[in-house]
């Protein structure tokens, strides 16, 4: 992916599977960098921000809880 405007992406998770959601699997460009990512409980949603160092998608905050 490449990013020419802002450079920064928010991706935000909903799950509405009725249940635990199954594993996400991130491409290699979504570096977290120390952040770990958990999966929404049934029916909430969680978010990550990245910004983009002109190869990579590097994670800047993640949701510490549902919402």
């Amino acid at each position: 992916p490449e990013c020419e405007e802002s450079g920064v992406l928010t991706i935000e998770v909903y799950n509405n599977s009725g249940g635990a959601m199954g594993t996400i699997t991130w491409n290699a460009a979504y570096v977290f960098n120390g952040f770990s990512w958990a999966n929404p409980a049934s029916t909430k949603r969680r978010f990550a921000r990245f910004e983009w160092n002109g190869s990579e998608w590097v994670c800047t905050s993640v949701a510490g809880a549902d919402y």
